[in-house]
């Protein structure tokens, strides 16, 4: 619990948390004008601007935006090699944390989608070798990645959905907000959810996401070193606006 309270108090948490997630609101709210325009400007006003009246049916294909929070759980990952870790093969494990995300994606049907999603997740290192560090150490990460959906319409309002995904992450390993280095490598994810459409273009859900990241190189004050790849589980609530 102490551990807990630290992360959630950490200034450099929040700081990094709150510029991230801003950057990614404004991004999607300025390419979902865009896109409204463009589709403006063809002739197809049917996605041209948001509807959030509740009268007639969901709209199933045409863009969306989304934006979800919640609970970030880190897998124990474990050193290469990286001074202050250990020797290669020694646990690293992590608190709870926090992944917020946003996606731009575009329904072509009641089934299929794509999308491309972006965010942040960040987890305190509760123990290295099972002993807890001196010192606040937080991994952060921002994902961006290429994602295909699939969604399942149950009635009128529900929808089940699961979809696969693939891209980047960068990782920064924090000590305290003193010394810092970030590492980028590819990621992979798996996603499923349970949505509840709201009139015409509002959709609420609760989804689980897993995350996956290739082997990290970091470079500590000229020590260099390895560790694992992070997998990390999200239960997410999110809200899904089409246009």
């Amino acid at each position: 619990m102490y551990a807990s309270t630290r992360f959630w108090k950490n200034r450099n948490f929040k700081k990094r948390s709150y510029r991230l997630f801003k950057a990614v609101c404004l991004s999607l709210v300025a390419v979902s004008a865009a896109t409204g325009a463009l589709l403006a400007d063809s002739g197809d006003r049917s996605y041209s601007t948001l509807d959030l009246s509740t009268d007639g049916p969901y709209k199933d294909s045409g863009m969306y935006v989304g934006f979800g929070a919640g609970g970030n759980f880190m897998q124990d990952t474990r050193s290469k090699g990286l001074p202050g870790f250990g020797p290669a093969g020694t646990a690293v494990a992590f608190n709870h944390g926090v992944r917020l995300d946003g996606t731009v994606g575009y329904r072509f049907d009641s089934s299929w989608a794509v999308e491309v999603e972006g965010g942040f997740a960040g987890n305190q290192i509760s123990s290295i070798g099972g002993v807890k560090p001196l010192t606040d150490i937080f991994l952060y990460q921002y994902p961006v990645l290429a994602n295909v959906v699939y969604r399942y319409p149950l009635g009128e309002h529900w929808r089940v959905w699961a979809g696969v995904g693939a891209g980047a992450v960068w990782s920064t390993l924090d000590f305290n907000g003193i010394v810092d280095d970030t590492d980028l490598q590819y990621a992979y994810q798996a996603k499923a959810g349970v949505g509840y459409a709201v009139g015409k273009t509002i959709e609420f859900s609760i989804c689980y996401k897993f995350l996956g990241t290739g082997d990290h190189s970091w470079n500590i004050v000229g020590d260099p070193g390895n560790t694992e790849g992070n997998m990390s589980h999200s239960v997410m609530a999110a809200i899904t606006l089409k246009f």
